[in-house]
């Protein structure tokens, strides 16, 4: 693996971890993984070291939601692992407790997501148009095949 990294396929080999599910924690702000030139996910040590983390969490039984907030704010594992009386006075309760590093790394981590959901909405959008103008050409294409064959036929007709 080296210092390059290795691919999704070979992380979830590795980890045990399916790869659309390494996807889905990188896209809910679980996992960061650094990308290559080419745009392809790199996984090394660091990032394998995440995996394993998130694994534990999850046999101790704490869900996706409060594995983010235990990576976010460290200090609340015990928080995260008992249930709060309600959800309101326990949203409340953190809002008062957020310092204004946290506010920023929590900023940041929503940042990050929205500009991946943008980026992606571009690249989906961009592909339907491609789709869009291949479907046109082919549908021109028949058409036009479609008259020549019409010229033909009536050509022998008549």
């Amino acid at each position: 693996m080296g210092e390059k990294g290795c691919s999704i396929s070979e992380a979830a080999k590795r980890s045990g971890v399916e790869a659309y599910v390494l996807r889905y924690w990188e896209e809910e702000g679980l996992l960061i993984v650094p990308r290559n030139a080419k745009g392809h996910r790199c996984y090394t040590e660091a990032e394998f070291a995440a995996i394993s983390s998130i694994q534990k969490m999850k046999k101790e039984g704490l869900s996706l939601k409060d594995i983010r907030d235990v990576k976010l704010h460290p200090e609340h594992r015990e928080k995260a692992q008992k249930k709060p009386s309600t959800e309101k006075q326990d949203c409340d309760a953190e809002k008062e407790r957020m310092t204004e590093e946290e506010k920023k790394q929590q900023f940041y981590v929503i940042l990050e997501r929205l500009v991946k959901e943008i980026s992606l909405s571009r690249s989906r959008e961009a592909r339907y148009r491609r789709l869009d103008e291949a479907i046109r050409r082919q549908q021109e294409s028949r058409k036009m095949t479609a008259a020549i064959q019409d010229k033909n036929d009536h050509g022998k007709w008549h």
